[in-house]
């Protein structure tokens, strides 16, 4: 397989591959009512002793919020996929590094609230849009953290010089 090709294969292809998932995923198939019944069942399984306690206002809360933690989640997981594929495995640091995978994400993020207007069982909300972008900037947040600690321990151009023209001498 050509090098260029391989590259592509990983580092772009997981990123194309989380995105389709995610496009799946914004269809009835894995709405609020599809998956309400999994999640209230993992709630009953996981703790139960407090269920029968609360109300079903309550268990729609927690219901809410665990939906809007994944979203999070799988979007931070878009965001250092992005991060991955845009690095195309440079060593290293470059602002479009930041930059294309900040607008890989948005523009996603848009995109699926767009295509779940389609959707009689999902919604198109600016909050979701928000929610989403949040988990980009978490994931852009992690890589640039994870960079900046990988950079900091390569030895410096100048020092190598320094030591090369100290040992050769």
């Amino acid at each position: 397989m050509p090098r260029r090709l391989l590259s592509f294969a990983i580092y772009v292809l997981p990123l194309l591959l989380w995105m389709g998932l995610m496009f799946s995923l914004s269809t009835n198939k894995a709405s609020a009512q599809a998956t309400n019944p999994a999640v209230n069942g993992l709630l009953r399984h996981l703790l139960p002793g407090i269920i029968p306690y609360l109300t079903a206002s309550q268990i729609d809360s927690i219901d809410f919020d665990l939906r809007k933690t994944a979203h999070v989640t799988e979007y931070t997981i878009l965001s250092l996929l992005a991060c991955r594929a845009v690095r195309f495995g440079r060593q290293d640091f470059r602002a479009f590094m930041a930059y294309g995978p900040l607008l890989i994400g948005v523009l996603f993020a848009a995109s699926d609230e767009y295509h779940q207007s389609f959707y009689a069982q999902r919604g198109a909300t600016t909050t979701d849009v928000f929610i989403d972008s949040f988990g980009v900037l978490v994931g852009l947040f992690l890589f640039l953290w994870a960079t900046c600690a990988r950079l900091s321990r390569r030895p410096s151009q100048s020092r190598e010089a320094s030591t090369t023209a100290t040992v050769s001498s």
